[in-house]
């Protein structure tokens, strides 16, 4: 009941000591039980090195002409005071078995015990925190994976399957959580740094050296995932048009964009638009407008002349003078000869054919001059 250094008596030693003799089967202590006409004051503890002096008054309150009462009272208590031991237990929880000895002197006799809940604090029992469990009368944080969300607790309770804690000493069902470790990169860093657990979803910013950035129309933040953002290298502009016209960005000659970055211009006096992506890593982009090759212009006259020719004789085919109609043309006049007169017959004279010609197998005469033919005699058909 007390420790060295102690100068006052700890909370609760009056109603141990009242309770001590309350509770007793003496009968030299029965005056102090309920309308015994005993009373208990004045409890003082005077700390010394080893012990602690504890003064008390007992006060005969009823029967004053039985002095009987109070002297067999003192004389128990003589008795008893090298062997009477007895247990103090106080808001903190601390407990001591402590034994009267002679002239009233009070020896511990044992270190004092915290109860079950609680933990020594330097030399007070409290209950133990949340986040913490008590054993053998010491508070002791939560174990990683594990969680204490009551105060005076004697064990902690296990996450869910699958949800962990980052540290010792949760004292929140939300503490476990579905853990993440921030992945490495190449061509930058990360924060939190790579390597570190962290809770899913937990926001990772990743930072890339310089002439590489992360995909465009991606952001560098990230809840922390298996798959976080990578660097990639960033393409240069290695030439521009001058007839390229740009509505907002004006682009030039060795700046960079981001990977997956496209860019949007126009050209020529018709503001046609052209386009050029950044779809290769670090590939160098020219911003080009496109010429018309001299062939096509050349065909492009060709075929304009061709269609003004068509038009041309359209155009004449349908303003030329159309022809007078006169009517059928009149038969001509025919002649009546009568019936063509006789041909004469002209005799032919068979010769002996001339040994420098063979034969010859027809023979055709002058025919009289009247439009139709003349008779043909030869050897074969006089």
């Amino acid at each position: 009941m007390g420790f060295s250094g102690t100068t006052d008596c700890i909370d609760g030693t009056t109603t141990a000591l009242r309770t001590t003799f309350q509770s007793s089967s003496d009968v030299e202590y029965a005056c102090m039980k309920s309308g015994g006409g005993c009373t208990l004051s004045g409890v003082k503890c005077d700390s010394k090195t080893t012990h602690i002096t504890l003064t008390f008054t007992i006060t005969q309150s009823s029967d004053l002409t039985n002095s009987s009462i109070i002297n067999n009272f003192m004389k128990k208590l003589e008795s008893d005071a090298t062997a009477k031991t007895f247990t103090i237990s106080v808001a903190e929880q601390k407990r001591s078995s402590t034994t009267l000895v002679a002239n009233g002197d009070v020896q511990t006799d044992a270190e004092a015990v915290c109860a079950s809940g609680s933990g020594k604090v330097d030399t007070d029992c409290v209950q133990c925190p949340l986040g913490q469990y008590s054993t053998n009368g010491v508070c002791l944080p939560c174990k990683v994976n594990t969680y204490s969300d009551t105060l005076g607790a004697t064990e902690c309770q296990n996450c869910s399957s699958g949800k962990y804690t980052y540290t010792t000493g949760s004292d929140s069902a939300s503490d476990c959580v579905v853990l993440c470790t921030v992945t490495s990169v190449e061509n930058g860093v990360r924060s939190p740094s790579v390597g570190f657990t962290v809770g899913a979803g937990t926001t990772v910013t990743t930072f890339c050296q310089s002439n590489y950035s992360v995909e465009y129309s991606t952001s560098k933040t990230a809840a922390c995932s298996a798959s976080q953002p990578s660097c990639y290298a960033q393409c240069m502009i290695k030439s521009v048009d001058t007839e390229a016209k740009f509505s907002t960005h004006t682009y030039r000659v060795g700046d960079r964009v981001s990977y997956k970055q496209t860019l949007n211009y126009t050209c020529g006096t018709n503001n046609d638009t052209e386009t050029v992506t950044c779809s290769t890593a670090g590939e160098e982009l020219s911003l080009s407008c496109p010429k018309v090759p001299v062939g096509m212009i050349v065909g492009v006259i060709v075929a304009v002349l061709i269609v003004a020719v068509v038009i041309a004789l359209a155009v004449y085919y349908v303003m030329k003078p159309k022809p007078v109609d006169y009517g059928p043309t009149p038969p001509l006049p025919t002649r009546n000869r009568g019936p063509p007169p006789p041909i004469p017959v002209q005799e032919v004279v068979e010769e002996k054919p001339d040994l420098m010609s063979n034969v010859k197998d027809k023979l055709f005469v002058k025919l009289p001059d009247v439009g139709v033919p003349s008779l043909i005699k030869s050897k074969d058909n006089p």
